[in-house]
């Protein structure tokens, strides 16, 4: 039998963590764990049967990697390493780039681990459906919004974040417990552990919505996740920090209002606009949207040569 470092190499896998843990236990776990997964109801879980292209893709796809034992070791390896609750900062390890429907295999295949974890923080049902409904999207986002036939590596590692419960739905934001690992010069972060604020996509910032979300999120989220600290730090790396962006805004600005909760720590070098505000993969800037008048000003200073850059703050 080929060695697993070799399969994951040859379809496509670069930056192999460290699986010695996994193979070690290989052999004996694996024709269990073939047998634990139920792919059907996985897709009924979730509702993507409903999704007519995801099905499409996904169905054969499926057959293929029931006739593939190098596809299948895989998908072990890697669901064993990355759907793990002891672990956090998902985004470092298991690099791959191919355009299949890999990513979907291995993340439905989590679905039973997914629901204990969700079962053991007591999520009540109105969690567990946004959970739900944030799998599905993992699923079809790029399908729906880039025009995709496949599914991105980047959303396998997005979805596993849910798949543990690492992260929590409140209101307009999702707030993420993870290890701090930004190690930003010149601040003092003395807890091992804090929050992420994630903007879900859709609906507007509404500056009300934003403060009744960051206020329950501050009291509820060290009493469920018993690794965070009393009073964790809240940290946002994204678009909506930036200045080049906040320069261009009215001072009544929604985006500006939520930007001044928090105190910019650090300018990044690059920017996830195209992704967020014009939902394309690439940034083919002729091709942006121009839906709204911030969409507009930005494309048109893009195409002038001006760039943007994402930032990290903390909130204040």
């Amino acid at each position: 039998m080929k060695n697993i470092y070799n399969v994951l190499s040859e379809i496509g896998y670069h930056d192999i963590p460290d699986i010695s843990g996994i193979k070690k236990n290989m052999e004996n776990d694996f024709s269990d764990w073939l047998q634990y997964i139920n792919f059907e109801e996985a897709i009924n879980f979730y509702g993507l049967s409903s999704h007519k292209k995801f099905m499409e893709l996904f169905v054969p796809y499926l057959e293929l990697y029931y006739k593939n034992v190098d596809l299948q070791r895989s998908a072990f390896v890697v669901s064993n390493y990355l759907f793990d609750s002891n672990k956090y900062n998902w985004n470092r390890n298991f690099n791959r780039n191919v355009e299949d429907m890999f990513a979907a295999v291995v993340l439905l295949s989590g679905y039973k681990q997914h629901i204990t974890n969700m079962q053991r923080l007591n999520f009540d049902n109105v969690q567990i459906e946004k959970h739900k409904h944030r799998i599905y999207e993992c699923c079809t986002i790029g399908l729906d919004t880039y025009g995709l036939s496949y599914m991105q590596d980047s959303q396998l590692k997005w979805g596993n974040i849910f798949v543990n419960a690492h992260i929590y739905e409140i209101g307009r934001l999702q707030f993420e417990v993870n290890r701090y690992e930004y190690n930003i010069e010149d601040f003092d972060m003395k807890d091992e552990f804090c929050v992420d604020v994630h903007i879900p996509r859709g609906g507007k910032l509404d500056n009300y919505l934003v403060k009744e979300s960051l206020n329950t999120a501050q009291t509820i989220l060290s009493q469920m996740y018993k690794e965070l600290p009393q009073n964790p730090k809240f940290f946002l790396f994204s678009w909506a920090l930036s200045k080049e962006v906040n320069d261009l805004l009215p001072a009544d600005s929604n985006i500006k209002k939520f930007s001044a909760r928090f105190n910019i720590i650090k300018n990044c070098t690059s920017s996830s606009l195209n992704h967020f505000l014009f939902n394309k993969y690439d940034w083919n800037i002729k091709n942006f949207p121009e839906y709204t008048s911030l969409q507009k000003i930005i494309k048109q200073k893009l195409l002038e040569g001006e760039s943007f850059y994402d930032a990290i703050g903390v909130l204040i």
